[in-house]
């Protein structure tokens, strides 16, 4: 997404990454979820995922969605409503 050398094939794996991450934005604003992505733009998100998974390699094993799960509850928790 951010390299200046990248490749045709680079490329065709940055639209399928922006395709799933704005997708999952979609779902997750209608879905009611504890993740609060309100502002914020999709390749922030991306760049939020990488940084995650590259401090929590564990995570590259299982279903993609569950990375990007623990990692966007990590970086935007929607606030807790006071009682």
């Amino acid at each position: 997404m951010d390299s200046p050398t990248a490749s045709e094939t680079d490329f065709r794996d940055g639209e399928f990454c922006l395709g799933y991450f704005r997708g999952f934005g979609d779902y997750n604003a209608m879905a009611g979820s504890s993740i609060c992505l309100d502002r914020a733009h999709t390749g922030t998100v991306i760049r939020v995922y990488v940084a995650y998974m590259e401090k929590n390699p564990k995570f590259l094993e299982d279903m993609m969605i569950i990375g990007v799960i623990y990692a966007l509850k990590d970086a935007y928790p929607c606030p807790v409503p006071k009682s």
